[in-house]
């Protein structure tokens, strides 16, 4: 049985902890060609209403720097205590409602820290996710995650954090599941980096992928498709 070379995809973030999240999603299915790699990165305004607009703006940024097709992600944040339309609500704005492009993760921290605070210690927050893969303004491929699935991952945002922290996402270190009672990143320290947690989370984006790169061209062989759908 001949294999097709695999396609080259850049992952099209400048955050380390979704740039793993990236390389396990795209495992034997892509060449990940990393942002470090590139002659020129490009200067990403995410002025997008929703995570999809913004996960399309990040994506066509990118493969109009290089050529090459490009994976990108956006994330937005649902406070489930607070009515949708909030001013408190931070929806696509998570990192730069504080101060900008630029917050650092200690920023980020202290702000949640103190809205969770104003609302008792804690609130009820989800994360609602979009990639996008794209090679054209006529050929991109997009994924958003239902509010049903949203829901089922909520959790507690609360006003005091553990001792440990993820770069690029430092609101891991508020997160409290709700039926636990107990921190994320502590109740799965020894995973947290390890390449079966990486590969865990990158599951439910795989198919997609696998999908939206046949319908690029690439065509893996049967046996190799079941492996990852």
């Amino acid at each position: 049985m001949t294999s097709l070379a695999l396609p080259r995809i850049v992952l099209a973030t400048g955050n380390p902890s979704k740039l793993r999240l990236m390389q396990a999603i795209t495992d034997g299915l892509a060449q990940s060609v990393l942002p470090s790699e590139l002659a020129k990165r490009p200067d990403v305004s995410e002025s997008g209403s929703t995570v999809q607009e913004n996960a399309l703006l990040k994506a066509a940024a990118y493969f109009d720097c290089s050529g090459i097709p490009a994976l990108a992600g956006d994330s937005g944040l649902l406070l489930l205590d607070i009515p949708p339309n909030s001013p408190e609500q931070p929806g696509t704005l998570i990192r730069r409602t504080v101060h900008g492009e630029n917050t650092t993760d200690e920023e980020m921290l202290a702000y949640y820290m103190a809205l969770a605070h104003r609302h008792g210690g804690r609130l009820r927050a989800a994360y609602q996710n979009a990639l996008c893969l794209y090679a054209g303004s006529d050929c991109y491929w997009m994924y958003l995650e239902t509010p049903e699935a949203c829901a089922r991952n909520a959790f507690y945002l609360v006003d005091r954090p553990c001792a440990l922290r993820r770069p690029g996402w430092p609101l891991d270190s508020l997160a409290v599941g709700i039926h636990t009672g107990r921190y994320f990143l502590e109740e799965n320290q020894s995973a947290q980096s390890s390449a079966s947690a990486l590969a865990g989370s990158a599951q439910a984006y795989r198919p997609w992928l696998a999908s939206a790169l046949r319908a690029l061209g690439y065509a893996p062989d049967t046996e190799d498709t079941a492996a990852y759908l």
